[in-house]
């Protein structure tokens, strides 16, 4: 659970996490799913466009 403005709270997902590689070195990080849910709610601007592009294919492989 994460706490957010004015008192709300937000839970993730089960989905919501999984590791990557940086430099050789595994690190947690939010997966695609999980990526793909922040951008909702909201007006797209043409970076979240960009980033949907990108993160769709990783979500439906995963």
């Amino acid at each position: 659970m994460q706490a957010g403005l004015d008192g709300a709270e937000f839970r993730y997902a089960a989905d919501g996490f999984t590791t990557g590689v940086v430099d050789g070195r595994v690190v947690p990080c939010l997966s695609a799913a999980q990526q793909l849910r922040f951008r909702t709610g909201y007006p797209l601007r043409d970076v979240d466009r960009h980033d949907l592009a990108l993160l769709r294919p990783l979500a439906s492989a995963g």
